[in-house]
């Protein structure tokens, strides 16, 4: 195996147990803390997140596989958007508790007053 492969491998294994420790840190941090805020939607998280991105299509690329292995090909991309909103559209339409009032979404996860400049509002 060349030494790029083994470059990837390494690589994502860091990757995969970073994020894993992360995922692990937040939830023991907002057992004790909540958050005033969606902290999803600040700056610095979109750039971390953009870093990831960036991080994954290197070490793709680090890899050696050709496109189509990695699935980075647009082939067939129409029939592909297709059954993703065939599938898309209906499981969100079912799984969700009212499709058209996403009013607890935005409660939810968007902490309702903060989105409006009232951070001070508390969801109900």
């Amino acid at each position: 195996m060349p030494v790029g492969y083994w470059l990837f491998v390494g690589l994502t294994l860091v990757l995969v147990s970073l994020v894993g420790y992360g995922v692990y840190a937040t939830n023991r941090l907002l057992r004790t803390w909540q958050p005033d805020r969606n902290v999803l939607l600040l700056p610095g998280e979109n750039v971390v997140r953009l870093v990831l991105v960036l991080f994954c299509l290197l070490l793709g690329a680090a890899s050696g596989l050709s496109r189509a292995q990695l699935g980075w090909s647009l082939q067939a991309w129409g029939a592909q958007t297709w059954i993703g909103l065939g599938w898309g559209w209906p499981c969100d339409f079912l799984l969700s508790d009212d499709p058209v009032d996403d009013s607890k979404w935005r409660t939810t996860f968007l902490l309702s007053g903060c989105n409006q400049g009232d951070c001070a509002a508390k969801p109900a």
